[in-house]
């Protein structure tokens, strides 16, 4: 392939995080003794060879036209659709070592955001992200933040927060395409300084029930689940049953049905008992 033939889509391409100076002397140096060691990953979607992963390494193959004698390689991947293609994009990016704290939270938030978007039906309403009992009057679960957080190792809390950060870098990405990346960051964090103090200095009795979980059972098997989950393989035209079943799957219904019978069963119990504690307090009060 051609690399003139590869398409680059400003929206993915806003997604990476671009090189450090140093970094991307050390990526020229490795590209001119090994070449290109890892494919770039592409997508073909509407007659056009639109680039996923590589945006740096295919610069800089453009820039010193090709390195040589060296093979141009990529790999095409399927995707069904753009959305598909942003989360594996974020995904792939918090994989990478060399990301500082600030970038791992951002990227924790775009993919929040990304998720919240992907599960909203058409008239605009949550329908997997939050649930609450409607004889329960503590705050609505947010599954989605809780997802992200086992995935990511943050606390749900700090999920949402790094959303409300990642929304406000689009924004002003949209409004000003040409400031540099940087700038974006450092302008985002003061729009919406509330939120990245809170960010940065999540509450400690929260933060402490969160590590509490994490340590739980509970909390351990959402993180080997988070984990495998990162692992899969992108389905393919064969493999998309599976992969539907598996997408399912992965809506906390990770247990039996026998499970859930037992879990509610011992819910109502508990409001049963606190009921009843609750009417002896107030005879005992009269």
């Amino acid at each position: 392939m051609n690399p003139a033939d590869i398409t680059i889509d400003p929206e993915f391409k806003n997604l990476i995080r671009p090189l450090s100076d140093q970094e991307r002397k050390e990526l020229r140096e490795s590209l001119s003794i090994c070449g290109l060691l890892m494919p770039l990953v592409v997508w073909r979607h509407e007659g056009k060879t639109i680039l996923v992963d590589g945006h740096n390494r295919l610069s800089l193959w453009k820039e010193f036209d090709g390195f040589g004698d060296f093979e141009f390689k990529t790999q095409e991947l399927r995707f069904g659709n753009r959305d598909k293609v942003k989360e594996w994009i974020i995904k792939n990016q918090l994989g990478r070592r060399n990301l500082s704290p600030d970038d791992y939270k951002l990227l924790v938030g775009m993919l929040y955001n990304q998720r919240k978007k992907v599960v909203k039906n058409p008239e605009g309403k949550n329908q997997h992200s939050e649930v609450r009992d409607q004889n329960d009057t503590q705050p609505k679960r947010d599954k989605t933040a809780e997802i992200v957080a086992a995935e990511t190792g943050v606390s749900p809390a700090t999920v949402k927060r790094a959303g409300k950060l990642a929304a406000k870098v689009e924004e002003i990405q949209q409004a000003e395409p040409e400031l540099p990346r940087d700038q974006v960051i450092a302008k985002a964090k003061v729009e919406s300084k509330s939120a990245v103090v809170q960010l940065e200095n999540a509450p400690e009795e929260e933060e402490q029930k969160y590590n509490n979980f994490l340590d739980s059972p509970f909390g351990k098997a959402a993180q080997a689940i988070g984990k495998i989950a990162q692992s899969v393989p992108m389905p393919t035209p064969e493999t998309l049953h599976h992969a539907s079943f598996f997408a399912e799957y992965l809506q906390f219904d990770l247990v039996s049905h026998e499970w859930h019978m037992e879990f509610d069963r011992l819910a109502k119990e508990r409001k049963k008992q606190v009921r009843a504690e609750r009417k002896a307090t107030n005879r005992g009060g009269a």
